[in-house]
């Protein structure tokens, strides 16, 4: 069986990627966490790819008592459970969403950015939605590359692996494949990230 390349990017690389000035998106994607913990304000939360943590400091114990971290990468979780150990209630997951079952029900909020360009995109969204909550939210952050690489080169080389497996990721597509597991559309913002470079932050809600 083929080796995932996410288990192959240690967390200096990924998260010097991620800061790195041509790429920009950890800070992007930690205020789009905090920005969605404020909104919906759940107390089971869930987040696929949770990489090292980003967006993870916006949780307040006080409103939120159930947080479920999940990453393919060993190491990932492993820094995460240190890192955050302070939360309470918090379940840190090692999980290959194309493989596996998530373990868990009644999510107030599931988040998951930057995901779906590695992963079987109707299976997953299958699994993140049977989750929810009735009234449960699904946020999604997809990536839009205008004549640039996915992933953007930098110092960071071990990142280009990902280009193996890395898929665009069509919002009509996902849109229809949200309504036939029940979510229907909320919203869709778009906001520029670098010069062609476009995140789609889209917002579902379980029927």
């Amino acid at each position: 069986m083929k080796s995932n390349p996410w288990l192959k990017i240690p967390p200096g690389d990924y998260e010097g990627h991620m800061s790195h000035p041509d790429v920009g998106q950890a800070e992007v994607l930690s205020r789009i966490t905090g920005d969605i913990l404020e909104e919906f304000q759940p107390e089971h939360f869930a987040i696929l790819g949770c990489s090292t943590g980003n967006g993870l400091e916006h949780v307040r114990n006080e409103i939120t008592r159930h947080i479920y971290a999940i990453d393919i990468q060993p190491e990932y979780i492993a820094i995460v459970r240190e890192k955050f150990a302070p939360l309470k209630g918090l379940h840190c997951i090692i999980l290959d969403i194309d493989r596996e079952e998530l373990p868990f029900q009644n999510i107030d909020l599931f988040h998951a950015a930057l995901v779906l360009e590695y992963v079987s995109i109707e299976p997953a969204l299958r699994k993140m939605s049977g989750t929810l909550k009735t009234s449960g939210i699904l946020s999604v952050v997809i990536q839009e590359n205008i004549n640039t690489p996915h992933v953007s080169p930098t110092l960071f080389t071990s990142l280009t692996q990902l280009n193996t497996i890395t898929k665009a990721v069509d919002e009509n597509d996902l849109n229809r494949m949200a309504e036939s597991y029940g979510m229907g559309l909320i919203r869709c913002r778009e906001m520029e990230i670098r010069k062609g470079k476009l995140f789609r932050h889209i917002i579902y809600q379980k029927y």
